[in-house]
């Protein structure tokens, strides 16, 4: 498994990135999984899956995306998020049911696997907010620019997974009915 975060999201391709983009990492998180991918990928039999940001629940509520703007939300914490930061968000179940697939079919290469829309983090935060009927005053949002002092920001990373989604439409809602 690797990640979205290979990309700067400075120049987005239309339709989102595929596959055969070069990875151009901005932070240590995608340079470090970039630099993983290329050595897997001196294997013949190598298999990998892009993800898209993950969105459902933690196993222990406290790792994901949603988990850490709910928490703050929940102590009445305010949550400043990005209009301009987009990533291809996909269910966790999803997640589990397309990879159990590819393992099933024995897929090998470099897959993306991504939501078939694209959010961006304040829109994530919305989801949250209105999820659980929290106050709007909560939810503050900014631009990437407008950031002072911290890391550098990826812009839109939405990727496009129609290749991974074409080689196994079957398995898209259940999985389990479809294996021997």
């Amino acid at each position: 498994m690797s990640t979205d975060l290979v990309f700067s999201g400075y120049n987005s391709p239309a339709g989102g990135y595929t596959e055969d983009d070069e990875p151009d990492p901005i932070n240590v998180v995608g340079k470090t999984f970039a630099e993983a991918e290329a050595y897997i990928q001196e294997c013949k039999d190598h298999c990998i899956v892009r993800l898209g940001l993950p969105l459902g629940d933690s196993i222990v509520g406290t790792k994901g995306e949603v988990d850490w703007i709910e928490s703050r939300f929940r102590r009445g914490l305010p949550v400043t998020l990005f209009y301009d930061e987009y990533r291809s968000c996909i269910d966790c179940k999803e997640i589990g049911r397309m990879t159990v697939a590819a393992l099933t079919l024995e897929l090998r290469g470099l897959f993306h696997l991504g939501g078939e829309k694209t959010w961006s983090l304040y829109d994530i935060g919305e989801y949250v907010l209105e999820k659980g009927g929290y106050s709007p005053y909560l939810l503050n949002g900014i631009m990437r620019h407008q950031e002072e002092n911290g890391p550098p920001r990826i812009g839109n990373i939405s990727i496009n997974s129609n290749r991974l989604r074409n080689l196994i439409p079957i398995y898209r809602k259940d999985v389990k009915s479809q294996r021997k």
